[in-house]
């Protein structure tokens, strides 16, 4: 796997679905396994303390599985998570802000503007705004 591949600026892109020609899978649930539990050790080393991310994702047939497997990798590194489910970005930003959530970040899965079969992943304010790029590029080493 070419994880650096799966960068698009701050977002995380890759294929989540067969079935478009000349398009293999790159983006299934054990690379989304891989990059929770990565985001979540990455995010206690950059934001000491953190102990809650906020999960959420659109409505892609591949959104459940994905975000399942987000959710265990984020878990087996012993963080709680908050699942909000069926989700828009705004709401996942707002989970970092809202006292009651107080989550450390929140994680969107989404394809936004891509095709059916692709899968994106939005972090949203983890220390002081969204991550930059090359804060992403963390989640690959």
């Amino acid at each position: 796997m070419e994880w650096k591949a799966l960068q698009n600026g701050s977002d995380i892109r890759g294929v989540a679905m067969g079935g478009v020609p000349g398009e293999e899978v790159n983006l299934g649930s054990s690379e989304a396994y891989i990059l929770g539990g990565s985001f979540a050790v990455w995010l206690r080393t950059r934001k000491p303390g953190s102990s809650c991310i906020a999960v959420g994702m659109d409505s892609r047939i591949s959104g459940p599985e994905l975000k399942s497997a987000f959710i265990r990798g984020v878990t087996d590194q012993g963080m709680d998570v908050i699942d909000c489910g069926m989700a828009s970005t705004p709401a996942m930003f707002m989970t970092t802000l809202d006292e009651e959530l107080n989550a450390d970040a929140g994680v969107m899965l989404t394809a936004c503007i891509l095709g059916i079969y692709q899968m994106s992943s939005k972090v949203e304010q983890i220390v002081n705004g969204c991550m930059s790029t090359q804060e992403s590029l963390c989640l690959f080493h």
